[in-house]
């Protein structure tokens, strides 16, 4: 069931590449790029724990650019980016000597739409703690992360 009121755009605006769709509707938000696709990867916690995981080898922009729609939005302290622009900051700078997840919850909104919210708490010394949330979108298979927020807290 579509929600209405949904802002779709017809391209990805990040994404030239990306050809326009008739009839946007919420349930067309996920648009897969070609290449492997997550529905091997597992469910939308799974997704983020490995994403985190990855930040371990400095690899989250990889994890990430295979399970991002691409007209993904993403929202951090900083301000929101696209798809791209979080690809870009992430590839080289976003790693973590260790990590930790809590509080972990998935409010399944639909049938094919999770909410996740968690607290992780990254770093060595000087450890960095943020409030979590992301949203996935399930096309067949696969799910895809269209939304996360990153909120620093203390």
């Amino acid at each position: 069931m579509p929600l209405h009121g949904f802002p779709v755009a017809d391209r990805a605006d990040d994404d030239p590449g990306v050809p326009a769709r008739r009839s946007p509707r919420f349930t067309d938000l996920p648009v897969p790029r070609p290449g492997p696709v997550s529905a091997d990867l597992g469910g939308p916690l799974d997704l983020e724990q490995q994403a985190w995981e990855a930040t371990l080898r400095g690899r989250a922009a990889d994890v990430y650019d295979r399970i991002m729609a691409v007209n993904a939005r993403v929202l951090l302290p900083e301000g929101p980016l696209t798809r791209r622009e979080a690809l870009e900051r992430w590839a080289p700078n976003l790693t973590w000597p260790r990590h930790r997840l809590r509080a972990e919850r998935a409010v399944p909104i639909t049938d094919g739409i999770t909410y996740l919210t968690y607290q992780a708490v990254a770093g060595a010394r000087d450890e960095y703690h943020a409030a979590c949330s992301s949203l996935f979108v399930r096309r067949g298979d696969a799910w895809w992360l269209v939304w996360h927020q990153r909120q620093d807290s203390f």
